[in-house]
Order: C-alpha cells, then structure tokens, then sequence
C-alpha cells in the first residue's frame, strides 16, 4: 500500500504542476463559474460528474482560501493520482508488482491520461473513481 501511495502522489504532483497555464476548456470556464453560483439547471449542458466535481472545487476554495482554477486543477490532478494509484493496486492483486510497475508507469505518462489530469475536466475524477471501484469489486 505504501507503494501506492507513493505513486499516487508522485502522479499528483507531477499532474499539478504540468497544468495548462489557465482555464482553456468551455467546461473548465463553466467550472470556475459554478464555483461561485452552482445552479444546476441553469449550467446545461454539463458533463458528468459535474455537481461532484463542483462541490470538490467548491470544497478547495472554501478550505484553503485558493482561486478557483487551482482548486479545480487540484481535483483533477487528484483524480489523476488515484486512476494510476488504483490501477497499481489492481494489476499487483491479479497478476505481479513488476507488470503493476509497467502499467502505472505507461498510464501515467500516457498523453490521453496526462492532458485531461491537467485541465480542469470531470474526466480523470471520474476515471479514479471508477478505478477506484473496480479495485474494491477486485479485493
């Protein structure tokens, strides 16, 4: 588990400060403005996982006194660190450390995973979440 954790926050750290240097996305400004007035309805159409990725910005912004493209920066790179993290995890339970290795290490420096852990998009948050799951379904 240690192992994890430790490429969990090598992958965070290494998505948080490789972000796009400013909210360049239609969804990413939508975020930054549902930060400040979240209305569901009213933000149609939204991608998924938008009210959690809100509230997780929102969270950001209210605990740590930071603007909101680093809040919505932090929760997806941190959606980054727990896709390649879980991925670890579950490629160690089924098969060996060393393919578990190669795997997060390919993942993590895949162009795909890299570009949408550095913007602010609901994508990597929902993929470690979903990874998150599959690990409990595999345990």
């Amino acid at each position: 588990m240690t192992k994890a954790v430790l490429l969990f926050l090598a992958a965070f750290t290494l998505y948080f400060f490789t972000h796009s240097p400013a909210l360049d996305e239609i969804d990413a400004v939508q975020f930054a403005m549902g930060l400040h007035s979240f209305d569901l309805w009213h933000h149609q159409p939204h991608p998924p996982g938008y009210p959690l990725f809100i509230f997780l910005g929102w969270l950001g912004t209210k605990l740590f006194h930071i603007g909101p493209e680093s809040s919505l920066y932090f929760v997806s790179a941190l959606g980054g660190g727990v896709f390649i993290a879980a991925w670890f995890l579950i490629i160690r339970a089924q098969f060996s450390e060393r393919l578990a290795w190669f795997v997060a290490i390919s993942l993590l420096i895949t162009p795909v995973v890299w570009m949408t852990a550095t913007k602010a998009l609901t994508d990597t948050l929902a993929a470690g979440f979903v990874t998150a799951e599959l690990l409990a379904a595999v345990c």
